[in-house]
Order: C-alpha cells, then sequence, then structure tokens
C-alpha cells in the first residue's frame, strides 16, 4: 500500500522562503492535486515547518483587510 501511494503521491515541491513563492508553490501542489485527480471531499493540508508558518502569517496574503484569519489552535488559515 505505501509503494502506491508513493507512486501515485509522491513529490517534493521546493522554494524559497518569502511569501510570493509559497504562495505560488501552493499554486503548484493544488495543481498536482487536481491533475492526480485527488477526491476534493478530502481535506488538502499542507504540513510545513516554523519557518514556513511564520513566512505565511506575516505574509501580505494573510491579512485583515481581506477577511483573512488564523487560529493557532487548529494551526489553520
Amino acid at each position: 500500500m505505501a509503494k502506491v501511494l508513493n507512486d501515485n503521491a509522491g513529490k517534493t515541491l521546493t522554494t524559497i522562503l518569502d511569501g510570493d513563492s509559497i504562495n505560488k508553490l501552493f499554486f503548484e501542489a493544488r495543481k498536482e492535486f487536481i491533475n492526480k485527480k485527488i477526491s476534493t471531499n478530502l481535506a488538502w493540508n499542507a504540513y510545513v515547518t516554523a519557518d514556513v508558518f511564520n513566512t505565511l502569517v506575516d505574509s501580505v496574503y494573510t491579512v485583515q483587510g481581506k477577511g483573512s484569519a488564523i487560529n493557532i489552535s487548529f494551526f489553520g488559515f
């Protein structure tokens, strides 16, 4: 089972640590999910390092004016 999962889902995406680059990386990951026909009924989660999390929190994409919110209890945006 692990081999099947790895063969179908095993891709490592990397980028530099800034808001724009991380945002583009998430768009690339989304394309991977769509192209591999991953079910939209499943939650698409990303497990990130503390550095990536902090960069996302501090980025221009998580601003109150857009209605963005950060829930530290669930580590979600």
